[in-house]
């Protein structure tokens, strides 16, 4: 009788002890401990999510698998399940990532940042653009705020502003300084050499170097044996510039394309060089050339798309008028004449191959400039813009 009412309290004993079992598994499932709302700012470094996963005293982190992806290069909201099984028991937690687009659109000016106009003088929007991260090309969205009095001296600020989808602004400014044309601090002269490098470059340098000033050359293609003449200019301070590779008008007029391949040629080849690349251009014959004009309108057409592309083209305001056989006195005067009391002047010259009147003329023009109060600069990003106005 004992040994009945023993076997039936074990047989109690073992059904309590399993519907307990039964009853903290179906209660106590696995746990995944993580936040149900992750908001994450684009700015920084994306790392997944911290987790963990257990079940009692039992870490089962590593058994956690995993639903849904998140672009941390987009903003949005992404949803996320995370999951994790153990003794035939599953359990999930869902997570939302936002990613909140808390970068600045990209805004940046076309041309210079600071414009010298001559009092009287029309001042043009040189343009801008704005590309933001998530929305893409915004530049219609730009606000322009400027109030610009070119018959009045002194700077102004144009300001440029932007907003993306997600609040974020960005803004810069553009410095016009309206100036007399009797301003003494202004007058600079920008020598510069257009078609070489030739045995008259050499001599060129010689002069420079002896006068202490430096100066811009608008290369042409040419044959190694001048390699050395490219890398002096180089290494002596002044600009490398970017003429042509061929001098063909008939090509590279025929086409945008076949401009910028040819363009493309002669960066290469001076970047094999020198080991650097310049973004400052000068047209064959000027943006105001005429001899483009059987393809009508393909310098409009290029001094929009070379703008564009991140290239700075320079005409000039005064010719030396070296490519006739003038002599030299007659050089000295086309330039001496023309300067006056302007902020700049770039002075067209030439260094191509036999033309020795440039040279035999440059120390007296730099002198002239010396005694009258101007100062000699290279052409930089930074240069007071010249150009022509657009004849095709």
């Amino acid at each position: 009788m004992k040994k009945r009412k023993l076997n039936e309290i074990t047989k109690l004993g073992i059904i309590l002890f399993l519907e307990l079992i039964i009853l903290i598994l179906v209660h106590f499932k696995p746990s995944i401990d993580i936040v149900s709302v992750l908001k994450i700012p684009m700015s920084k470094e994306y790392h997944e999510p911290q987790i963990k996963a257990h079940f009692l005293n039992k870490d089962l982190t590593n058994k956690i698998r995993k639903q849904g992806e998140v672009n941390p290069k987009k903003a949005g909201v992404y949803k996320l399940e995370y999951s994790v099984k153990y003794l035939g028991i599953k359990s999930k937690k869902k997570v939302t990532v936002i990613i909140e687009d808390d970068i600045k659109p990209k805004l940046t000016l076309i041309g210079n940042s600071v414009i010298y106009l001559q009092n009287g003088d029309e001042y043009e929007e040189l343009g801008y653009q704005a590309i933001d991260n998530n929305d893409g090309d915004i530049t219609k969205k730009v606000n322009v705020k400027a109030k610009v009095n070119t018959n009045k001296n002194g700077n102004y600020d144009i300001t440029y502003q932007v907003t993306d989808r997600a609040g974020n602004q960005a803004e810069t400014k553009r410095t016009i300084v309206v100036v007399s044309a009797s301003d003494p601090n202004l007058k600079t002269i920008y020598l510069t050499f257009d078609d070489g490098p030739s045995q008259v470059t050499s001599r060129i340098l010689d002069i420079l170097k002896q006068e202490k000033i430096k100066a811009t050359f608008f290369i042409v293609k040419k044959g190694f044996e001048y390699n050395d003449t490219i890398k002096r200019i180089y290494n002596e301070g002044h600009s490398l510039a970017l003429h042509s590779s061929t001098h063909n008008y008939k090509y590279i007029y025929k086409s945008l394309d076949n401009y910028f391949s040819d363009l493309n040629d002669l960066q290469n080849y001076i970047k094999s060089i020198t080991g650097t690349k310049t973004n400052i251009i000068r047209f064959p014959g000027g943006s105001s050339n005429t001899v483009s004009s059987f393809n009508p309108k393909i310098m409009t057409k290029l001094t929009q798309e070379v703008v564009k592309k991140g290239y700075i083209y320079f005409d000039w305001n005064i010719d030396s008028g070296d490519t006739g056989r003038i002599g030299k006195d007659a050089i000295i005067k086309n330039v001496t004449n023309n300067l006056g009391n302007y902020h700049t002047y770039v002075v067209l010259m030439h260094d191509y191959s036999l033309n020795d009147q440039t040279a035999d003329a440059l120390k007296e023009i730099i002198k002239y400039g010396k005694n009258n109060g101007y100062r000699f600069d290279k052409i930089t990003k930074d240069t007071p813009i010249v150009h022509h106005n657009i004849n095709n």
